[in-house]
């Protein structure tokens, strides 16, 4: 299922792009940046919990990289309309256990589809506002399911027209995953699910290629 709602997002986004550079003249920009993932340790934390609550191991070392690459590139049409497809941020968590206990990991790349406006689009300063829909490809222990969920984001790019093109964006999005919630009650334990944005509030610095 997962991998169906991500294959039909993508189909719709090459025959939207497509037809759109069609239709009007219009410049494709890519931006490539690194973001700062604000709900990556809400996954890290489940994880901890529910192999101290779960099973017989303890936890060692825990990795989690809350900074992730992102490519997002995009159609601008004149007059500073635009649509773009987004990967990333790339998020990752890996748990080791001690004397001899299993490993866990995570790992999660978004994808989206969404429509823009740059305010400037011929300035060389242009704020922009962006959004659309969101779908997480995760995978890993604990996890149920993803769904899509809306992205809004709001940034500005900077020396627009010089050689070294360069911005800022923050962004929200509501896309969920779901995973399974182990919890201790009157010594017995419990199985239930909990929904996370594994990506909630995130900022992004990057260049445009």
């Amino acid at each position: 299922m997962k991998r169906l709602c991500a294959a039909t997002l993508w189909c719709g986004i090459v025959v939207f792009l497509g037809s759109a550079a069609l239709a009007h003249a219009a410049e494709w920009r890519f931006p490539l940046g690194l973001s700062y993932i604000g709900g990556l340790d809400d996954v890290a934390d489940l994880y901890k919990d529910n192999i101290d609550r779960s099973t017989a191991y303890t936890v060692s070392d825990t990795l989690t990289l809350p900074v992730g690459i992102a490519f997002q590139p995009y159609l601008e049409f004149e007059g500073g309309m635009g649509v773009g497809m987004g990967v990333g941020p790339a998020q990752v968590v890996l748990i080791r256990g001690k004397d001899g206990s299993p490993d866990y990991s995570f790992y999660n790349v978004p994808v989206s589809a969404e429509l823009r406006y740059s305010f400037l689009p011929g300035g060389g300063i242009s704020p922009y506002l962006r959004g659309g829909v969101l779908y997480h490809i995760a995978d890993g222990d604990y996890l149920e399911s993803s769904s899509v969920g809306f992205v809004a984001r709001a940034g500005m790019e900077l020396s627009r027209k010089g050689s070294r093109r360069w911005g800022i964006e923050v962004s929200v999005d509501t896309a969920e995953l779901t995973f399974t919630r182990y919890s201790s009650s009157s010594g017995a334990t419990r199985k239930s699910s909990e929904k996370i944005r594994p990506l909630g509030f995130s900022v992004s610095l990057f260049i445009v290629l």
